[in-house]
């Protein structure tokens, strides 16, 4: 079965958008797990979407910033 990379975003993007993300963290999101996927590395792609997405990380604190370097 031959799926467009259109329809494969479409459908991540309901996904994220019924788990209550922001625009821009699903479009964050959808480049990182598709990024992955197209460039081989299935293990940071689809196959982990499914475990991402199933996951409620809304009771998770604001990380705090330590130290900020040009590299992080």
């Amino acid at each position: 079965m031959k799926v467009s990379v259109k329809e494969i975003e479409q459908k991540l993007q309901r996904v994220l958008e019924s788990r209550g993300y922001s625009p821009e963290d699903v479009s964050f999101i959808i480049d990182m797990y598709l990024g992955g996927e197209l460039s081989g590395h299935s293990t940071h792609g689809l196959a982990d979407f499914a475990s991402f997405a199933s996951e409620d990380y809304s009771g998770l604190d604001e990380p705090e910033i330590l130290k900020q370097t040009a590299a992080l």
